[in-house]
C-alpha cells in the first residue's frame, strides 16, 4: 500500500510498517513555506494499542487515552521522539494531525477528559515547536483555541461519511454540517492569522456547498428538511464547544457568520476576526 502511494506522489504520515517509518513526517511546500505534517492517535479516540506501529509491526503511531497528567507525559514522550527524528525545517511550519476524544461531545463524562486533551496540545505547542494542530474524531465539528498565536482545531468533524442516511437517537442536537477550513498564518511569525469555514452538507454522499436554498435529508423525519438559518446555527454550535473546549472565553477562537464572502463566493462563510 506504501509503495502503491508514493508510486502516486502520495505521502503517508503517520503510519508505516514499524513505528520508524510511522514515526517520519510528510513534508510539502506551499508559497516557499516547508510544511511538516506529523500524525498520532490517541486511545482515548478508540484506536486500540494492537493497532499501533512497533518495531516488527505495522500500524499507526499510537498516543495513550488522555485521561490523566501521567498520560499526557506519556504522550509527549512518544511525540518528542518522533520530532527529535525530523528537526523542524528553517523557516518552515510544524503541523500536529491528532485523532481524539469521543465520537460526541456532551455525552455522559466525556467532557471531563477536555482538560488532559487541551495540557496535551498546549504543551506540544510550547516545548515541540508546533504551529497548528488539526484534531479529529468526533463526526461533528468541535471548538477551537488560538494559545501562544498557534491554532488548535480540536476537531473538524466529518466532511463527509456515509452517515446521511441514518441518525441515532439523541443526536439530534448536533449541527450535521460539515466544513472546509481555511487557515491564514503569519509567514514572518508563523503566528495564526484568521480561519474560515466553508459550511458543506452531504447530498446522496456527494458534498455540497451549503446555501439557504439548501435541502438537506433528516433521515428520522424521512424527509428534504429546508433551514435557511442553518449555518448560523452551525456558528453558534462551533462557538459554543470553542467556550468548551479552550476552557473559557480567554483563548476560545470564536467565529462569525457572513452571507457571503467577496474571497470565497458561493455562500456563507464563518469567519474569525484577524489576530
Amino acid at each position: 500500500m506504501f509503495d502503491r502511494l508514493q508510486s502516486d506522489g502520495l505521502q503517508a504520515v503517520g503510519v508505516g510498517m514499524n513505528f520508524r517509518e510511522a514515526f517520519k513526517p510528510a513534508t510539502v511546500t506551499c508559497k516557499s513555506t516547508p510544511i511538516q505534517v506529523f500524525a498520532f492517535s490517541s486511545g482515548c479516540s478508540g484506536t486500540p494499542p494492537d493497532w499501533w506501529a512497533t518495531e516488527k509491526r505495522s500500524g499507526l503511531v499510537g498516543l495513550p487515552s488522555l485521561y490523566s497528567s501521567k498520560d499526557v507525559d506519556s504522550a509527549m514522550k512518544i511525540a518528542k521522539a518522533a520530532f527529535d527524528g525530523a528537526p523542524k525545517p528553517e523557516s518552515g511550519l510544524r503541523i500536529v494531525s491528532i485523532h481524539w476524544g469521543p465520537n460526541w461531545a456532551m455525552k455522559g463524562g466525556d467532557e471531563e477528559d477536555l482538560l488532559y486533551r487541551r495540557n496535551f496540545a498546549h504543551q506540544l505547542i510550547a516545548a515541540c515547536g508546533v504551529d497548528m494542530i488539526y484534531g479529529h474524531s468526533s463526526y461533528h465539528a468541535r471548538g477551537m483555541e488560538v494559545y501562544k498565536g498557534k491554532l488548535i482545531l480540536y476537531g473538524t468533524g466529518d466532511i463527509i461519511n456515509d452517515y446521511e442516511g441514518f441518525e441515532n437517537p439523541g443526536e439530534e442536537k448536533y449541527n450535521r454540517l460539515g466544513g472546509i477550513y481555511i487557515v491564514d498564518v503569519d509567514p514572518t511569525s508563523k503566528h495564526f492569522q484568521q480561519l474560515r469555514v466553508v459550511p458543506m452538507y452531504m447530498n446522496r454522499l456527494r458534498l455540497d456547498r451549503f446555501t439557504p436554498d439548501s435541502r438537506i435529508w433528516r433521515p428520522r423525519r424521512q424527509m428534504l428538511e429546508h433551514n435557511p438559518s442553518n449555518s448560523k446555527e452551525f456558528c453558534d454550535f462551533i462557538n459554543k464547544l470553542s467556550l468548551l473546549d479552550a476552557g473559557g472565553r480567554k483563548n476560545a477562537l470564536l467565529l462569525e457568520h457572513f452571507a457571503s464572502d467577496p474571497q470565497i463566493p458561493g455562500g456563507p462563510i464563518l469567519r474569525s476576526t484577524l489576530h
